[in-house]
């Protein structure tokens, strides 16, 4: 019996399958790169919902630790403490980093630079205090930073120290003295490190200078609107080293205050740091985290009116909070 061909075609088909067309590469490639495009973002976009979550973690440790340390002592500590010693340098007991400061010296002065007594413990960073959507320093000098600084209050200019933490010779706060209540006062915020090169103008990161000062009283409102309306491309640049050294007690170092809304612009007030614009600021869209003096945390947006934002870093103006913010 003798074998039969097999066609090669079959009901006018062929046996062999043809490559992809190039209009079907393209096709695919569009179903790909729309596929990418509504994945990443998403992805990006919840990872940064959990570096924010830790972000208010950490805070609510600064929160917790502020409680136990006014449980203890029967008041908030200092914001310049005695040979300017930052809060942070206070609280470290509190927030499990004791053996950090039984290592201090606190009978040799701190400054822009710690004093080499100190260096070994100055040059660490606890976990907790860096938020983790920017947990690079910008400026770095070989020295600890801080994501988060304590509230000195709305203006020293026209308010003094009205915020949670004193100022330099003033007596430490007790939770009493929060006349506006503790849920309504902020202890602690976020703010960016400062840029890397001190002559990039980012609006965010960088401490501008206004000129002339306005330093008087009656000019706080008049630096306020300076600063907010700044021009980026041309204003000078001051203090890059924003978040450095949390060991001392001042401004742009572990101190903000509430001049500004959240995530607007910083500045000195001419040379003036105590007279300046110290604003807080994050990487979180939208807003700021920020610690109250009872512990609880909010994230507060930038929309925030500045007024609104200003009685929350008072302890003692009477402003009446809506909470519908």
């Amino acid at each position: 019996m003798t074998g039969r061909r097999i066609p090669a075609v079959i009901s006018g088909r062929s046996c062999c399958r043809h490559a992809f067309t190039l209009v079907e590469c393209l096709v695919v490639l569009a179903i790909i790169a729309l596929l990418i495009a509504i994945v990443v973002p998403a992805v990006q976009m919840a990872r940064e919902a959990g570096r924010r979550a830790q972000c208010a973690n950490n805070l609510r440790q600064f929160g917790l630790a502020l409680a136990n340390y006014a449980s203890t002592v029967g008041s908030f500590p200092l914001g310049y403490g005695g040979q300017g010693y930052s809060a942070h340098a206070a609280l470290l007991p509190y927030m499990d980093q004791k053996p950090l400061y039984d290592a201090l010296n606190f009978d040799v002065g701190s400054s822009f630079f710690p004093p080499p007594e100190n260096w070994t413990v100055a040059v660490l960073t606890p976990g907790t205090f860096l938020c983790p959507s920017d947990t690079q320093p910008q400026f770095n000098q070989g020295i600890g930073f801080t994501s988060y600084a304590g509230n000195r209050g709305v203006g020293v200019q026209k308010y003094g120290y009205n915020g949670v933490f004193s100022g330099p010779f003033e007596s430490p706060i007790k939770p009493s003295g929060i006349n506006d209540g503790l849920s309504n006062t902020v202890a602690i915020s976020e703010w960016l490190f400062g840029p890397a090169n001190p002559l990039v103008r980012d609006a965010r990161r960088s401490v501008f200078k206004t000129i002339p000062p306005l330093d008087q009283p009656e000019e706080f409102d008049r630096f306020a609107e300076a600063c907010h309306n700044i021009d980026l491309r041309t204003a000078p640049t001051n203090a890059p080293f924003r978040g450095m050294n949390w060991l001392f007690g001042e401004f742009n170092f572990s101190l903000y205050n509430h001049t500004l809304s959240p995530n607007d612009h910083s500045c000195t007030n001419g040379s003036g740091f105590q007279t300046g614009a110290w604003t807080a600021t994050s990487l979180h869209p939208g807003g700021v985290n920020a610690a109250f003096a009872d512990g609880h945390v909010r994230f507060v947006k930038d929309s925030t009116e500045r007024n609104l934002w200003r009685a929350l870093g008072s302890r003692n103006g009477g402003e009446a909070i809506s909470w519908e913010w």
